[in-house]
């Protein structure tokens, strides 16, 4: 019967608990939580852009002198502009926040906070005192490498705006031309629509946006998400045939 162990026995590990110490001290090196002055400054900016026509107009006409030529279609085709346009910034965002999360690591964390848990529950279990001692001992610290890992994933939101808000400031600045061009209201034939829907009136469900930023995004968020998802196989496969252990 091991030490301080009462009613059974549970197997001692130290690997587990020196990675999970190891990781720990590393909570305490920096805040890791993803938020800066840099991302709230790009949020501001995304703001200043939604509720300051002149700054739209601004931003959209020197992107525009890039963009338009390539995916304005020469206003021809404003679903085809805002499908283009959201594989552009769905691409970028998704490379980015691959490049700067580390994925590894993070699922590395992941595996040893469950087998951590395991552990524990099982330590109660056997009511083994001295491992529920030294585990509950560790667990503050390892909460807050979990919760700095998490963190992490928000570092990437400040420079995917980036790329989101010129892009957001031209196709506005954009659409609005056309739908001053036409005589009537600028429509295309949206996904949940029987008939033509207006891509300068109010949104479904979010009535304070404009309808075209929510098909933009309809199309953007899931295309970024299979770019990361594909990058994040592509490094596993790869980790896995280099290190079969770190996976």
């Amino acid at each position: 019967m091991g030490e301080g162990t009462k009613g059974g026995s549970t197997e001692h590990r130290p690997g587990l608990l020196d990675g999970l110490k190891a990781r720990a001290e590393g909570a305490d090196d920096g805040d890791d939580s993803g938020f800066s002055p840099w991302m709230i400054l790009m949020f501001g900016a995304v703001l200043l852009i939604m509720i300051n026509p002149g700054l739209r107009f601004t931003l959209g006409r020197y992107v525009g002198v890039v963009l338009e030529p390539l995916i304005g279609f020469g206003g021809e085709d404003p679903a085809l502009t805002i499908f283009f346009a959201s594989i552009i910034t769905g691409v970028f965002t998704g490379v980015i926040r691959h490049v700067m999360v580390d994925w590894l690591e993070m699922a590395e964390v992941q595996s040893e906070m469950k087998a951590f848990q395991n552990e524990l529950k099982e330590a109660r279990k056997n009511d083994n005192s001295y491992r529920v001692k030294k585990l509950t001992e560790l667990q503050p610290k390892v909460m807050k490498k979990q919760a700095s890992m998490s963190g992490q994933q928000f570092k990437p939101m400040g420079f995917t705006m980036v790329v989101v808000i010129p892009m957001f400031g031209w196709l506005w600045t954009f659409l609005e031309s056309l739908n001053a061009q036409v005589a009537g209201p600028l429509t295309i034939n949206a996904p949940w629509g029987l008939g033509a829907t207006e891509l300068m009136s109010s949104a479904p469900i979010v009535s304070f946006l404009p309808t075209w930023i929510l098909i933009y995004s309809l199309f953007s968020i899931p295309i970024g998400q299979l770019v990361q998802k594909g990058l994040k196989a592509v490094e596993f496969s790869r980790t896995l045939q280099d290190r079969p252990e770190a996976v």
